[in-house]
């Protein structure tokens, strides 16, 4: 970034805002996307651009009322990333919807199927998803976006699955693919869905050697299918389909070097929809803790279920489900993990910031935990490493 004259190059501002590059060239080409061209480069201005999203955005001021009202709410889910499965889980059940029921003022429940947590985040910035689950390098560019745009305050609600040193990301290689260590991929075709969770432990494993891959963009369903069939060398993708790579032995399933930083998942809102739409948030939150509790004390009977709506092997999901951590708590070391993923790789690190106000607010997970009656999460609780047992 021109810190100067405040311009962000194209590439930052898509890599800032995780949107596509078809995105913001629609933006410029059909809606006004103000920008500066000098020579063949293209520039953004960014208090232009925050101020065109404002004027863009479903969460503008002049359209809050509506928006704080809504006749139907949008969550966003992600069927294919097993850290993920609470909220196919809630979905398939239709527990959001009972607990909604139960309250003064329900309201239709819409579910938006996304193939990763980038599309997701556009999706929540242009008002079209009010609750979405993601992963955590999303998570993070997702609170550096509130940085960025004064009137969109996304917060981190819960988590959801958690694995210790990124174990729930792995890299894949082709049993055609001779493979010794990292330098064995060089000048190799690599996929990773792009600002992705497996996206940044690609970036922080590699390391200098990240430029000698050619780094193919696309979804974890179709990285499976191109290394079965020999199209590409590699992939980095995230459970279930390194343990589905095991179960059909289709290629080599490495563990990710290189960080040491756990791989979560959490629940996310906007917080001035959430703070005007309590109830809808309190509802998704109590499903979303017994979505956990369901998981711990009835895997079979979950496993059965997932298998019935993702086509993945019932072995392959019960072994899965039982190596994630299912806790929504927020501890200080889940907090840690997200401040170190934000400034290890980001192109505009300048904006990262210590302030977990800007991030976080789990008032409404402390809400439904009293409201199911669990035991209170107290703060002494969460200062120091994970308890043993997984009770949120």
């Amino acid at each position: 970034m021109n810190e100067k004259l405040n311009l962000l190059t194209l590439q930052e501002a898509v890599d800032f805002l995780q949107i596509s590059r078809t995105t913001i060239n629609r933006w410029r080409r059909e809606k006004g996307l103000p920008y500066i061209k000098i020579g063949k480069d293209v520039y953004i201005d960014r208090d232009q651009l925050s101020f065109w999203i404002q004027n863009h955005s479903k969460t503008q001021v002049d359209q809050r009322q509506e928006a704080y009202q809504p006749q139907t709410v949008t969550i966003g889910y992600q069927k294919f990333n097993a850290h993920l499965w609470s909220s196919l889980i809630i979905k398939e059940l239709k527990w959001l919807e009972t607990e909604l029921a139960n309250t003064l003022s329900p309201v239709p429940v819409r579910w938006l199927e996304a193939s990763n947590g980038p599309k997701l985040i556009e999706e929540m910035i242009a008002g079209n998803v009010q609750i979405a689950s993601l992963g955590d390098y999303p998570l993070t560019n997702l609170y550096k976006i509130n940085l960025f745009l004064p009137h969109f305050r996304a917060k981190l609600l819960a988590f959801d699955g958690k694995s210790r040193h990124s174990k729930g990301i792995s890299l894949v290689v082709s049993n055609h693919t001779p493979f010794n260590d990292l330098s064995s991929l060089s000048s190799r075709s690599i996929a990773v869905i792009k600002h992705s969770s497996p996206w940044y432990r690609l970036y922080t494993s590699f390391g200098s050697q990240i430029d000698g891959l050619k780094i193919i963009d696309q979804s974890l369903n179709q990285t499976l299918i191109d290394i079965a069939y020999r199209q590409i060398n590699a992939g980095v993708v995230c459970e279930p389909f390194p343990a589905l790579v095991r179960y059909n032995q289709t290629g080599k399933v490495i563990p990710i070097e290189g960080t040491n930083e756990d791989y979560l998942s959490g629940v996310v809102a906007e917080e001035n929809w959430a703070t005007a739409n309590k109830n809808i948030v309190n509802a998704y939150l109590r499903a979303h803790l017994k979505a956990h509790q369901l998981i711990r004390n009835k895997p079979l009977y979950v496993a059965k279920l997932i298998a019935s709506v993702t086509d993945f092997p019932l072995e392959v999901i019960s072994n899965v489900l039982s190596v994630i951590r299912w806790d929504a708590a927020i501890y200080d070391r889940d907090i840690q993990t997200l401040r170190n993923i934000g400034k290890n790789y980001h192109p505009i690190s300048s904006l990262i910031t210590d302030n977990n106000d800007l991030y976080i607010n789990d008032s409404f997970l402390h809400t439904a935990v009293e409201q199911l009656r669990l035991p209170a999460i107290r703060s002494s609780l969460l200062d120091g490493d994970w308890i043993h047992a997984s009770i949120y």
